[in-house]
Formats: structure tokens, sequence, C-alpha cells
């Protein structure tokens, strides 16, 4: 079985992208295919400000094209 796990996150706040497994974390290039991680899925939290104050959202549409 292989343990190895790999991910694609985006930093809102930058709106970079990074491909992140057990051993290092890099920066997304657009010679980057998302066809390379295989038996995906995807989960997203998102920790709420005490006061509320911070509210972003992220247009998917903007990075359909990578999928």
């Amino acid at each position: 079985m292989d343990s190895h796990r790999k991910a694609v996150i985006i930093r809102p706040i930058t709106d970079k992208w990074f491909h992140c497994n057990d051993e290092k974390v890099k920066e997304v290039t657009d010679s980057f295919s998302m066809a390379t991680l295989k038996d995906a899925y995807v989960l997203f939290y998102r920790k709420r400000a005490s006061n509320n104050s911070y509210h972003s959202t992220i247009n998917t549409n903007k990075y359909s094209s990578r999928l």
C-alpha cells in the first residue's frame, strides 16, 4: 500500500498554489499538471475569526482550467 500523500492547495491571501507531499512543499507553476494526482478527494477547512471580520471567497471558475 502506498502511504505517500499528495495535495495541491491554494493560499487565498496570496492567490498562489502549492504542491505538498510527505517531504516538501513546492509552489505550483504553470507546467504542473493536476492529472498527475490520482484518487483525488477534497476537503475545505477555514478557521473563523472570533469577530467574524475576515471573509473571503475563492472563485473556483478561475482555477477550473487546472483541474
